[in-house]
């Protein structure tokens, strides 16, 4: 009977322990996908970012904090930031950092070149989740085909 009760206690750990993002957010380690089911602060000067990254779901809030003058620089095109049920996105930029969401799959600086874009920050199926809040944002090379 203990055995089985350290077991169950021993899973039931790892569920509940909250989901986070794969990869560590640089160039050489993007955030590649995953489900953030706590609050994540984005603060170095860019994040990266080359698959679709879920904030949220129906029954646990995910909310995901950018801090002013935050470069957020996708690498693949297709790549999505996507709120649902209980998730929250907070980008308040300043009018000198303003956040932008661009795309740049050689990390040369050159945003947009060669047909580098990404595709977009969708709110779906939102539940009862706080607001979440957008200013000085920059949105620039987001494409999504059949959209």
């Amino acid at each position: 009977m203990k055995r089985a009760l350290f077991l169950l206690s021993f899973i039931l750990s790892f569920t509940c322990l909250p989901a986070q993002f794969t990869g560590s957010g640089t160039y050489a380690d993007p955030y590649s996908g995953g489900t953030l089911t706590s609050l994540m602060t984005w603060s170095s000067s860019k994040i990266y970012v080359s698959g679709d990254l879920t904030i949220g779901t129906p029954s646990v809030a995910g909310h995901l904090s950018i801090d002013p003058g935050v470069t957020v620089v996708f690498l693949t095109a297709g790549s999505d930031l996507i709120f649902t049920g209980l998730g929250m996105l907070t980008a308040e930029g300043a009018p000198t950092q303003k956040i932008t969401f661009t795309a740049d799959y050689d990390d040369d600086g050159n945003y947009g070149e060669s047909g580098e874009t990404w595709g977009h920050v969708s709110f779906q199926s939102m539940g009862s989740a706080e607001a979440s809040a957008l200013s000085y944002c920059h949105f620039e090379y987001g494409y999504s085909v059949g959209a």
